[in-house]
């Protein structure tokens, strides 16, 4: 009740008659249910309610609908003084309530302390009650961690209560009870706002964190912490996982590891103010590992299916590749029958660290020999061979017989034959292996010498155009044109020299026209040649 100036007068509070709930079975009390928010009410307990004259509150209704036997308070004081059973499943009752005749508290408040946010490990401080208007009442300071239940706080009496440090947000407030079954007069609501500490500071490690000698890590990912107020971060490293320090610069959620050579230990510290509290979270560790000590056998040349012995140092496991050749790939020391010429690679590993070294087997192949096309000179020159000789290194060659040659050791020795000759080309590998060959031959053509003038009249005097050296050229073809371009002869070599007759007719004297082609390459030879008495 309030007065005419809208002033607290009394209240009371009506007990709990009616029966609230999601239970009942619908069909039993069909027409005397409603249903709120999907509970179910039954239709019981206080149904009419007046103010008197008197100031007292008359209630009336029914209990124990449906549920009979049931013991009900209306005192509403929680002291138990009036309780009553119902007898059937649905009793009558009617209940008078008068107000108090005492003086209600007044100036019931509570004042904050000066810091209303703590950080963990923190006090609030006092929290300052005011002198109550009013007699006969004691105090009990209370709180709360939803604002919504309160529970009395054990010998929290007084008029002032200093909390301790707390671990929550907790509500306080402060309760004045005139009577033991009275309804306490309560102050505001004091609020203590409570930082929690930074929750969910991990960091994921790289899908690859552990290298051999050294490594570059990827990112580092943390996750986002729950914390009040503002969150700053920051790396830490070690290399003992005892010492941490801090990494300049490295203040971002996540952290990229530069390479390293050493392993080394990671962490990040969380500081969100205003508490200011570093702290660190989990740590992600970049193992690197010593790579072996390794050492292989030197490279080796044999001949086709000769063995070679190879031997590796240094590791507590071998592999070897490619397996073609081996006479085993997991040992330190296989025998190699390679076909060909290989390079082994072995795996020297060391736990989990390995460090690869090479080793070639080389295997002699026959040499490939060329002593150059044949030679074609004029008697008297020099003419310089084109040998050529494809091998593995170590192969040697000469020429022979060394006749005329300046250099037989040379693939281009110059040669000065005075007579028609061949010279062969031979190439031996290390280890004489394979022995090859090929040849080449010089012969000697007669300098050619072509008379313009010829006289085929009988008479067994220079009767024949008669060309010095060129029966030297055996493919050379003779053509002579008269002076209308009529082909008057024609030769492939020159065993018959030409006698001025075509068809075995005498040709008529005059000028006529030869082209001769050695076939040697060079351009034909051309002139006139003259039929004379």
């Amino acid at each position: 009740k309030y007065d005419d100036k809208g002033n607290y007068q009394w209240a009371f509070s009506i007990p709990d008659i009616a029966h609230f709930g999601n239970s009942l079975d619908i069909n039993a009390y069909a027409g005397n249910i409603d249903i709120i928010g999907g509970d179910v009410l039954l239709r019981q307990g206080a149904q009419y309610l007046n103010v008197n004259s008197n100031n007292e509150i008359v209630v009336t209704g029914q209990f124990g609908f449906g549920i009979p036997q049931r013991t009900v308070n209306f005192d509403a004081t929680g002291c138990g003084l009036s309780n009553m059973t119902a007898q059937g499943s649905g009793d009558i009752f009617i209940v008078r309530y008068a107000p108090t005749t005492e003086v209600p508290i007044t100036n019931n408040t509570a004042t904050a302390p000066a810091v209303t946010t703590i950080c963990p490990g923190d006090a609030p401080g006092p929290i300052t009650g005011s002198t109550p208007i009013g007699s006969n009442y004691t105090y009990q300071w209370q709180q709360s961690l939803d604002n919504k239940t309160f529970t009395d706080i054990p010998g929290a009496l007084s008029k002032d209560f200093d909390p301790p440090a707390i671990t929550a947000t907790t509500y306080y407030r402060r309760g004045i009870l005139k009577a033991v079954c009275a309804v306490p007069n309560v102050s505001n609501v004091i609020t203590v706002n409570f930082i929690k500490p930074v929750s969910d500071n991990s960091i994921v490690a790289p899908s690859v964190n552990s290298f051999c000698n050294a490594g570059n890590a990827s990112l580092i990912r943390g996750y986002v912490p729950q914390a009040v107020g503002n969150v700053d971060y920051q790396w830490q490293q070690s290399t003992d996982n005892v010492t941490f320090t801090d990494i300049s610069g490295a203040t971002a959620k996540d952290y990229d590891p530069p390479s390293a050579s050493v392993t080394t230990y990671y962490r990040r510290l969380i500081t969100n103010s205003p508490c200011n509290i570093r702290t660190p979270g989990n740590t992600v560790t970049i193992t690197i590992n010593p790579l072996p000590v390794a050492t292989v056998s030197a490279e080796q040349s044999i001949c086709p299916g000769q063995p070679a012995t190879l031997n590796a140092t240094g590791g507590t496991r071998y592999s070897w590749s490619p397996a073609t050749g081996l006479s085993a790939t997991d040992i330190a020391s296989p025998i190699a029958t390679p076909a060909t010429t290989t390079t082994y690679t072995v795996t020297v590993f060391n736990n989990d660290c390995s460090n690869p070294l090479t080793v070639k087997v080389n295997v002699a192949a026959p040499p490939l020999v060329d002593a150059g096309p044949d030679k074609n000179i004029f008697r008297g020159d020099r003419v310089q061979l084109n040998g050529r000789v494809t091998a593995a290194a170590g192969t040697t060659y000469q020429w022979s017989p060394a006749t005329y040659l300046d250099d037989p050791t040379s693939l281009t020795p110059v040669a000065t034959p005075d007579q028609n000759i061949t010279y062969k080309l031979t190439a031996t590998t290390a280890g004489g292996c394979f022995v090859v060959n090929d040849e080449v031959s010089i012969k000697l053509k007669e300098k050619i010498r072509i008379p313009n003038t010829f006289t085929p009249n009988g008479d067994n005097v220079n009767d024949l155009w008669l060309i010095d050296g060129l029966d030297t050229y055996d493919n050379s073809v003779i053509t002579v044109f008269n002076r209308f371009g009529q082909k008057v002869f024609n030769s492939i070599g020159y065993a018959k020299p030409w006698d001025g007759m075509v068809n075995n007719k005498r040709l008529p004297l005059g000028t006529y026209y030869y082209i001769i082609d050695l076939k040697d390459g060079q351009r034909p030879l051309s002139g006139y040649v003259m039929l004379l008495k």
